[in-house]
């Protein structure tokens, strides 16, 4: 444990509250331990720093040992115990005075405990709080892969549907409102016979999807084929895409090849 010799300054004075300084330390004994207490308010100096004893305000650290102040502030434990007392009087005509009091200084602990404890805790709220934001990342960056994730298992899960739709609305060079309306209707059903719950962000996406999509011959027709698995999916595409053929009243050369596709796989399977 480091320490340093020092001394109360100021014995010469009244304290605060009018005890005789001089006369008080005069019953200090040696060892006696001295709180250290800052001043930050002393009107005459800022860095004061004080010692009292039982409540008493003996006198200050010498204004040379300013280190000991900036000690405190880097929130080391300091310790003062009173080494010597030099006292003069006693007689018949004279009251016992101390005229010096030796001390020394010591620094018990770098980090004062309840500093400590402080420091601890606030690298503790810290930790929780930087553990709680990597918690919350980690939530955020979950719940986009499971949309991701989501959001793949419809688009698999509406695909060939859609070709097949897409095919049929834009044959003829364009996708009439009701032909969008004919699809969502489709897309939605499919999407809740297949256990998605109702998500208008999904639904949104998927529209903007088959809306996008350009099918080729044979994406068609794999499409077609791979609706021959799923009766249910298959009556939702056919009926819908008998109503799309059929929108004008008529049904050209592409049209009927779909619709012919179709009607062999639903014979095939003797469906419906």
């Amino acid at each position: 444990m480091r320490s340093y010799p020092s001394w109360i300054a100021g014995l010469k004075f009244p304290g605060p509250d009018g005890t005789d300084r001089g006369a008080y330390c005069a019953g200090l004994a040696e060892g006696s331990l001295l709180n250290i207490v800052p001043e930050p308010t002393n009107k005459f100096d800022s860095d004061a720093v004080a010692l009292h004893h039982d409540g008493k305000h003996l006198g200050y650290i010498p204004e040379r040992h300013a280190w000991v102040g900036e000690a405190i502030d880097e929130g080391k434990l300091l310790q003062c115990a009173v080494v010597e007392v030099e006292v003069t009087g006693g007689g018949i005509f004279s009251r016992r005075r101390a005229e010096h009091v030796e001390t020394r200084i010591s620094v018990v602990a770098e980090v004062h405990p309840e500093i400590a404890a402080a420091r601890a805790a606030a690298s503790q709220e810290a930790r929780e709080q930087k553990q709680a934001e990597q918690k919350a990342r980690a939530a955020a960056r979950q719940l986009l892969r499971d949309r991701k994730l989501l959001e793949d298992r419809a688009r698999k899960c509406c695909a060939d549907g859609l070709r097949i739709l897409a095919y049929l609305a834009t044959v003829d060079g364009r996708r009439s409102p009701d032909e969008h309306n004919i699809e969502i209707s489709i897309i939605e059903s499919r999407l809740i016979a297949s256990g998605f719950e109702r998500d208008s962000d999904i639904l949104a996406m998927l529209a903007d999807q088959a809306a996008a999509l350009s099918v080729t011959k044979n994406a068609l027709t794999r499409s077609v084929k791979a609706l021959g698995g799923d009766e249910s999916y298959f009556r939702l595409v056919y009926d819908a895409a008998m109503i799309i053929a059929n929108f004008d009243k008529s049904v050209d050369e592409a049209e009927a090849d779909v619709i012919q596709r179709l009607e062999e796989i639903r014979s095939a399977k003797g469906w419906f």
